[in-house]
C-alpha cells in the first residue's frame, strides 16, 4: 500500500514534468497522514533496488524508470 503511493505520487509529478524527492512525497503523504519522510526514504530505497525507480542526488528527484511504468500499467 504505502509502496503504490509513494509510486503514484511519483508517477503523477512525471506527467507534470516534475521530479519528487522524499521531501516533497513526504509533504503529500503528511496530508494524507500516511507516511513519515524516513519511511519514504526506504520505500524509495526498495523501489531503487527493484529497478523500478531512479533516485537521483541533490534535488533531481526521482524518475520511474520503464521497468516502473510497466509495473504501473499491471497494477491498473
Amino acid at each position: 500500500m504505502n509502496k503504490v503511493f509513494c509510486f503514484r505520487v511519483i508517477e503523477r509529478g512525471s506527467g507534470k514534468r516534475q521530479r519528487l524527492g522524499r521531501r516533497s512525497i513526504s509533504h503529500l503523504a503528511k496530508d494524507h497522514g500516511v507516511l513519515g519522510e524516513q519511511e519514504i526514504r526506504r520505500i524509495l530505497k526498495a523501489l531503487e533496488k527493484q529497478g523500478l525507480v531512479v533516485i537521483h542526488q541533490t534535488k533531481a528527484g526521482t524518475v520511474i524508470t520503464s521497468r516502473g511504468m510497466a509495473y504501473l500499467s499491471n497494477r491498473k
